[in-house]
This record gives C-alpha cells, structure tokens and sequence, in this order.
C-alpha cells in the first residue's frame, strides 16, 4: 500500500506538477512588455491618431505614440514585479517607473517635475502633463485576494490602496497632482489563474463604483500566461490523489492556522489557501494556493518538497 501511494504522487510530480523556472519567468516578464503594455500604448495612440490599430509600424514611430508612452506610469505590486526588467525592455525613464505602491513624497514631487520639464511633452499645456494612465505589474495571482477583497463592508487589498492614494480628493496629496483627472489602468501579471482575473474584474468593478469614481476610471486585467480552472478542478476530482493528501498526518497546523491564511476562506485546507488546489511550483517561492503537500513544513516528521517562504 505504501509503495502504491508513493508511486501515485510520483504521477502526480512526473504529470500534473507546474514548474516554473526563473528563466521561464524572467520571459514572461519580457512577454509582458511586449504583448499586454505596447499592444495597450498602441491602442491608446491608435485611438487619438483616429486609424486602425493594426498600422502598429506606424503608430509605433508616430510622435503620438511616444508622447503617451511618457505618460505612463507603471507601478511594481511587488518585488516579483521585476519592475528593472520591465523598464529595460520597455526603454522607460527612471521618472515614471516606482518599484512600489507606496512611494515617498520626495520621488512623486520629483516625477511631477520631470514631467514638467520634459521636451517630448512641450506641445501639452503644463496643466495637461500628467499622467494619464496606469500600469500595475506583478508576476504572479492564484486567489486575486491580496489585491482586493472585501471583508464585510470594507475593501482591502493593493489596488483598493492605490486607487486611495491616487483619487482622494480629500487630501492633497502629490501623488494626485500627477494624474490626469481620467485615467486609464492596466493591471497586468506574467501568470495568473481565470479565476483570479474574474475576481479582481468582479470586485474592481464594484469598488470603483462604490468610490463613484467610473466616470474617471477604465480598467482592464491582463495576463501572459493564464492557469485555466481545469487545472485545479483535475486536483479536486482526482479522489486517489485526494485521499492521500487530505490524511492529517501531511497537515500541519502551524501553516493553515494564520491568520493571512484563514483571509482565503478555504472549505479544505489541504487544497491551500482558498481552496486553491493548484499543482504550481515557482523557482523563487511555492503559491499558498497550491496544495498543502508541496509546501508545507513539519519540523518534527518531514521537509517540504518545495518550501514557502511567508511573504504576510
């Protein structure tokens, strides 16, 4: 019985196991510029220009183009981000890149100059070079929780944060001065599961309205690489393969006992935070989301086969 169970998860590893490497990421992240932030500055420009968007070698070389590229800011959500690969690719100024979501007074006052100042914006009225659209990248969602949630009446989450700091009008703050009072964001990652992309549409959606900020604010989720929901739904209905990882010996309470991890509102712990039930592994960290199994530790039995590190 033993070496059958042990052969089975040797299946699972050898067939339904994700890995993605740190090479394989870090093209996703060029993939990202390439395909989701130029086809959106193209659409952008295409639309001001008045032409169909697929003259894409005119629309690049057009000043038009430029000048919406330099009114892009874009916004790490993390360090996963890799927002120095994205600048690289992309050929983005230090001046409308933050590698996070909570920067210092000191460097929007210092973007809010340099676009001031700068030559490709001189045909804008200075009351009119600001930015006018959003980028927020990160690398990786499984759940979409950590982005916004709601928990009772209340929205949580980086983006809810974001959208705080950008349109409060209660507060003067630097950061509102470096918008354009209608803005467009992109919210974009290198790999995300459709469930995920549903509920951040889902629930940024509402929390825009709630704000009665939809008249200022268009919003898309874009992805590289999506994990279709097949791919959990084959975890969950696989009973031979359940029966062995829902065994309470192979869950540790210490892991699923958090408070960061109780916020997904799981039914079945050994699928991972909200039930997520994925079979992903990336070089970097292993998702919560994936099924306990792989990730968890027990000092006192066992090592995990792929450990987590806790980022909450």
């Amino acid at each position: 019985m033993k070496k059958k169970k042990e052969m089975l998860c040797l299946i699972f590893v050898k067939n339904k196991l994700i890995f993605i490497s740190s090479s394989q990421m870090t093209y996703l992240i060029t993939l990202l510029y390439r395909t989701c932030i130029s086809s959106a500055l193209a659409h952008k420009t295409a639309e001001e220009m008045r032409i169909p968007p697929y003259k894409i070698n005119g629309i690049k070389k057009s000043e038009t183009y430029k000048r919406e590229k330099r009114l892009a800011l874009f916004i790490g959500l993390s360090d996963g981000a890799h927002m120095d690969v994205v600048r690289r690719v992309g050929g983005l100024s230090n001046e409308q890149v933050l590698t996070n979501y909570y920067p210092d007074k000191d460097k929007l006052e210092d973007m809010r100059k340099e676009l001031l100042n700068d030559s490709l914006l001189k045909e804008l009225d200075k009351s009119d070079r600001k930015f006018n659209s959003l980028y927020l990248i990160d690398d990786f969602t499984a759940s979409g929780t950590s982005f916004i949630r709601k928990d009772t009446d209340q929205y949580k989450g980086k983006l809810t944060k974001i959208i705080n700091k950008f349109f409060n009008s209660k507060v003067n703050e630097t950061s509102r001065e470096l918008l354009l009072p209608n803005v467009d964001i992109h919210i974009i990652f290198c790999l995300a599961t459709q469930c995920a992309i549903s509920h951040i549409e889902n629930l940024l959606s509402e929390f825009i309205k709630s704000r009665g900020l939809e008249e200022r604010i268009s919003f898309d989720v874009r992805c590289v690489q999506i994990i279709p929901n097949r791919v959990a739904n084959e975890i969950k209905n696989d009973t031979t393969l359940v029966d062995i990882i829902k065994k309470e010996k192979y869950i540790n309470k210490k892991n699923v006992g958090t408070k960061s991890y109780k916020v997904g509102h799981g039914e079945q712990e050994y699928f991972g935070y909200g039930d997520g039930a994925l079979p992903l592994v990336l070089s970097h960290n292993t998702p919560n989301n994936s099924i306990l199994v792989l990730w968890q530790d027990d000092d006192d039995n066992y090592p995990s086969l792929f450990p987590r590190i806790n980022r909450h």
